[in-house]
């Protein structure tokens, strides 16, 4: 069978390799570089080129079952790694940082801020509430704006917490975090999952001797063969 497969990240990527095996696979991109949110580039750091991933390049097991057997069968190698949070805005007007109480309270003056400690306070109740309504169905067909309302969260928790959270996961800008009906990505559920997950299992991320993108394109490439276009 002759397949196309739109797009060279992570997911078509993959899918396409897997395929590929079987069938006539072509994959298509419409940007100049394949990788989506998985890309390596190559930086020259004084004077020594260095390969960096780009976008959001750590994943944890609870939530990746599929990406870590994917890097297994590969021969992918990874490495214990970590994941935090910061935040700053207006040039450092607002900032503060989840590391611990010292970075969560990193400016002082948050320490007496009514909106600060509020927006503390709804980080634990959307923990809780985001998994139990993803859990019930509430979250079907809601948008995050939609659900942030119904669920009365505050203006600051989605300015000063959610939406960049969600924009750095996604490597995305904040404003396009807001649509989505998928109640398979629905960004509130994902958010909390990711975050959660993480602090139980532990983040990982490919070797920093071999980037993602470029393991596992040269690897796909190898079982794709000459007949099928992959990306170089």
């Amino acid at each position: 069978m002759r397949i196309a497969v739109i797009g060279s990240g992570i997911a078509g990527n993959s899918a396409a390799w897997a395929l590929s095996e079987r069938h006539d696979v072509t994959l298509y991109e419409k940007r100049a570089r394949p990788g989506g949110h998985s890309a390596t580039v190559d930086i020259d750091y004084d004077g020594t080129s260095m390969a960096v991933d780009t976008g959001f390049i750590v994943y944890n097991e609870l939530n990746y079952p599929n990406l870590t057997a994917l890097f297994d069968h590969l021969g992918v190698a990874t490495e214990a790694s970590d994941m935090s949070f910061s935040f700053s805005l207006d040039g450092g007007v607002r900032e503060w940082s989840g590391c611990n109480l010292g970075t969560i309270f990193g400016q002082r003056r948050n320490i007496v801020s009514l909106r600060f400690m509020w927006m503390l306070r709804e980080i634990l109740r959307f923990n809780r509430m985001s998994v139990a309504d993803r859990a019930s169905g509430y979250l079907n067909g809601l948008s995050l704006a939609d659900y942030l309302a119904r669920r009365k969260f505050s203006p600051c928790f989605a300015s000063d917490y959610l939406l960049p959270m969600g924009a750095a996961i996604w490597s995305t800008p904040p404003a396009t975090c807001w649509p989505s009906r998928r109640r398979t990505s629905s960004p509130s559920s994902r958010t909390t999952a990711w975050s959660t997950a993480t602090a139980r299992s532990g983040a990982r991320s490919p070797a920093a001797v071999e980037p993602m993108w470029s393991a596992c394109s040269r690897r796909s490439r190898a079982a794709f063969g000459s007949r099928r276009r992959s990306p170089k």
